[in-house]
């Protein structure tokens, strides 16, 4: 079958080559940009502002009952000197700043929210149960409200456009690689001549076509993994580490998933088109 259908081997190949890596590709860095919005979910917080005359009990009770909250992931005191440091960071203040002479910082909670939690409307629910929660002293319960609404805008669009890419890309490949089997089992009319002669049923008909189909599919996917894999880790994660978040293990695993629904198809199609040839067949001898 190699020797006699070698371009045809050699089409089904490519097709599964790039198409493969083409699905792959996508769906690498829908999952690296996943990621990348989780991990900014992660860093984002809340801070509850009391006055700097606030007593430290009523400092500890509150980082006590923010930290016991259900949405919260942690929640811990600030150190005076920890926030002036994060101030003249933020302001690129030298360390001699007589800001400190004059400026008198409040007393702060650090609220750190669950990352599946992170959302304008989930955020701000949080900072109203905080306001309503009795303590007189909160001067401000500041939060990036505009970051995390960036945020829920770049979750949603890619929920969207992955889902629609993604499947428009699963689509594609599956009709060019349709078209491929078409073209075979279409020139494979002298051998579904000869097998249905001798009394062949359908399935002993396809079998070799859709052997030679799956070892192509097989062969050319194992390559798109393969130089996925390399030109991952020796270019792609140098320019942009955010994308190595994808582990070299998960191109393997989404591989064999596409080398199974390649099978899938195959053999589907194939029994069903060998199955139309022997009919075709039977109706001209007729």
């Amino acid at each position: 079958m190699l020797r006699r259908r070698s371009r045809m081997a050699m089409r089904i190949t490519l097709v599964a080559l790039f198409g493969s890596m083409w699905c792959l590709a996508g769906g690498v860095w829908t999952l690296a940009t996943w990621r990348d919005i989780e991990h900014a979910t992660g860093q984002v917080t809340v801070d509850v502002y009391f006055e700097s005359s606030t007593p430290d009990s009523v400092i500890l009770e509150a980082r006590q009952h923010l930290a016991e909250s259900p949405y919260v992931a942690g929640a811990w005191r600030m150190q005076a000197e920890s926030v002036w440091q994060q101030f003249e960071n933020e302001l690129r203040l030298s360390k001699d700043s007589t800001l400190r002479t004059i400026v008198e910082m409040p007393r702060i909670v650090r609220v750190l929210p669950k990352a599946n939690h992170v959302s304008v409307a989930h955020v701000s629910d949080l900072v109203t149960a905080i306001r309503r929660a009795g303590w007189s002293t909160v001067s401000d319960v500041p939060w990036p409200q505009s970051y995390v609404a960036a945020l829920d805008r770049r979750r949603a669009d890619l929920l969207v456009m992955g889902t629609v890419a993604g499947g428009l890309s699963i689509v594609l490949f599956a009709v060019v690689l349709l078209s491929s089997l078409r073209a075979e089992f279409d020139r494979a009319h002298a051998d579904v001549g000869i097998a249905h002669l001798v009394g062949a049923g359908r399935s002993f008909v396809a079998m070799p076509h859709i052997l030679l189909a799956v070892l192509c599919c097989v062969v050319g996917i194992a390559l798109s993994v393969g130089g996925t894999a390399i030109l991952w880790q020796d270019y792609v994660v140098r320019w942009q580490d955010w994308l190595a978040t994808v582990r070299v293990d998960e191109l393997g695993v989404a591989g064999a998933s596409m080398i199974a629904g390649c099978i899938i198809v195959v053999a589907t199609y194939g029994l069903a088109r060998s199955g139309s040839v022997v009919s075709l067949r039977k109706r001209r001898a007729h």
